[in-house]
């Protein structure tokens, strides 16, 4: 079952970091968004690493780095892409990794698709937490979005100009921002 970010956040606060997430959704702001909310709560002693999974050589590196021990009490971020196009060998050992894995490593799965189509996605999402990282199909919660965004940030924008910007780019939050930033700074005369 795939769950909000904000849900999967709050679980977090209440039950502590999970050994893997599952990002399903290919809005990349919703990705990022919640992985840095992940770093946030796993303090300065996490080292994070990034995988494509598209040469050999990052395979039996990311597959090296979860198997070796750590000598230091620091937790590692592995946030993997193409995952569900190893071998089968690889398969296999990342399936009994994760049956047995704990929170020193925590994975981030990345699919950049609406639904889990593979048989290999869909037996990792199985033992990970999904997060349903699709840009919102409701206008109204894309606009909570960008404006939590600048809210950080302290820029503010009118609500006429948003409303313009969601309409003509909702394909995804980060254009929509995108577009929103360019406004302001023109705007701004920066």
């Amino acid at each position: 079952m795939r769950s909000s970010i904000g849900k999967v956040i709050k679980n977090i606060d209440i039950d502590g970091v999970r050994p893997s997430y599952f990002l399903l959704g290919d809005d990349f702001f919703m990705q990022n968004f919640f992985i840095n909310k992940l770093k946030e709560k796993l303090n300065l002693r996490t080292n994070t690493k990034y995988f494509y999974l598209n040469e050999e050589t990052d395979l039996i590196s990311f597959f090296n780095d979860i198997t070796s021990l750590s000598l230091f009490d620091k937790n590692n971020l592995f946030i993997i892409k193409n995952f569900n196009k190893i071998s089968k060998d690889y398969q296999a050992t990342l399936t009994n990794y994760l049956n047995q894995s704990s929170n020193e490593n925590i994975i981030i799965f990345i699919l950049d698709d609406f639904i889990i189509k593979n048989k290999f996605s869909k037996k990792i999402s199985q033992k990970s937490i999904i997060v349903d990282t699709r840009t919102p199909i409701n206008k109204s919660k894309i606009k909570e979005w960008v404006k939590y965004y600048f809210k950080r940030d302290e820029i503010y924008i009118k609500n006429k100009i948003l409303d313009h910007f969601i309409e003509n780019y909702s394909d995804d939050i980060s254009t929509i921002i995108n577009e929103v930033e360019k406004h302001y700074l023109f705007s701004q005369k920066k």
